[in-house]
């Protein structure tokens, strides 16, 4: 193999000043004009990789939302734990798209998709936040509540990462009036005829969190709540380093972290597309730590050519997180090929000494330099030799041509 190798780096850096999350722009829409959907459309342009939140909620619990989408193709998560049924007969839920993707100079318009027109209202909220983890999905905890006390509450829930951002939502049911709870900022910059209010605050410390609302009046009311990493949470790991390495016929994968919280273990992924990824082993890991700690793991079967390797890390609840893709470009060293011309049999078999995995395509040709046969087929070490039919050839001197990635190589052989 040729020593060539990309490295990527991964550096995490915590500001004492930075604020965490900032709720950038929010819009709504509550009707009772209902319709198969509801579409609200922010106020400003949006900005790349930011976090939205959807909040709606519909007269009717005989029907469901089927989706949430937006003229940007961003895809959109139900929220789990936050679907419920309140005041007998109306339902509310939450989704969420991160790391959005933005058309210059527009503003995106979220679109909710009823299974059929709900018999009563709808309404539609969304709030955009910056400063949201980007590298993989940043939702961490869920919940939902509803009552008619003046108490209303999200009911807690307790998060896993220092600064989160506490996303919560009161819905009233219009006899009371329903303002932002202590601690809490509001995020409803719309102006709505119902009692709704969206609130948040970045929580400073992991632990129990309950969102709070006031309520002027008994009436029936929706409270729901989601909290999502930051990107000044701290990640289960602090990856300094992560690089993969041709050697011989191996690829050698090393990282590091600076820091691990609860984990339990690696698993190394490979793919030949960098989309279709599979895994090749797992290493355990340290569970917490803040020194530097050094891993390695070896792909002794690795593909011919680019290949592409990512981590991902597991911890003891079973979240994991995913770490951005390197690549390697190894060009296998051109293996010692035997071939044995079996007369009675009339076929002649390609013996490859490697154990690299790698596609070949062979072409025999004559003395005057034609082709006379071809043939592609798949090498590894479980699959070493390989035959081919040369019963239709007259007796004469050959040549057999081995190619691979690149890689050539030719033997003389005789039919008798």
């Amino acid at each position: 193999m040729k020593p060539y190798f990309i490295t990527f780096i991964l550096l995490f850096f915590i500001s004492i000043e930075s604020k965490g999350q900032t709720a950038v722009q929010s819009n709504g829409l509550y009707t009772t004009t209902t319709a198969a959907s509801i579409s609200v459309t922010f106020t400003s342009n949006n900005t790349a990789t930011n976090l939205i939140v959807v909040h709606v909620d519909w007269g009717d619990n005989t029907k469901t939302v089927t989706g949430v989408t937006d003229n940007n193709g961003n895809v959109y998560n139900r929220i789990a734990n936050t679907h419920i049924t309140w005041n007998t007969s109306w339902s509310g839920e939450l989704w969420y798209t991160y790391n959005i993707k933005v058309t210059p100079n527009a503003k995106i318009t979220v679109k909710a998709t009823f299974s059929a027109t709900p018999a009563v209202h709808m309404q539609l909220y969304i709030n955009e936040y910056s400063g949201m983890l980007t590298t993989s999905a940043p939702l961490d905890q869920s919940n939902a509540n509803f009552g008619t006390a003046l108490s209303v509450t999200t009911g807690s829930v307790t998060t896993t990462l220092a600064n989160e951002l506490i996303y919560a939502v009161g819905i009233g049911g219009g006899a009371g009036t329903i303002t932002v709870g202590s601690g809490f900022t509001s995020n409803s910059t719309y102006a709505v005829s119902e009692s709704n209010i969206v609130e948040s605050q970045t929580l400073v410390n992991a632990g129990t969190v309950n969102a709070p609302f006031n309520n002027s009046a008994t009436s029936p009311w929706l409270a729901q709540i989601a909290t999502f990493q930051t990107s000044i949470s701290p990640l289960p790991i602090g990856l300094v380093d992560f690089t993969a390495q041709c050697n011989a016929n191996n690829v050698v994968i090393n990282w590091t972290t600076a820091s691990e919280i609860d984990n339990n273990y690696f698993t190394i992924e490979r793919s030949k597309d960098a989309f279709e990824f599979n895994s090749i082993g797992t290493i355990k890991g340290a569970g917490n730590s803040s020194d530097n700690i050094n891993y390695s793991f070896t792909d002794t079967n690795p593909f011919a050519g680019e290949g592409y390797y990512r981590l991902k890390q597991t911890d003891y609840n079973g979240n994991s997180t995913t770490f951005n893709i390197v690549v390697t470009d190894c060009e296998p060293n051109v293996a010692p090929v035997f071939l044995h011309y079996n007369n009675q049999a009339g076929t002649i078999t390609i013996d490859i000494n490697s154990d690299m995995s790698a596609e070949y395509t062979s072409c025999i040709y004559d003395e005057q330099g034609r082709r006379v046969s071809a043939q592609q087929f798949y090498h590894d070490k479980e699959n070493r030799d390989y035959s081919i039919d040369v019963s239709s050839l007259r007796a004469g001197i050959y040549f057999m041509s081995l190619e691979s990635a690149g890689n050539r190589t030719t033997q003389k052989f005789l039919i008798r």
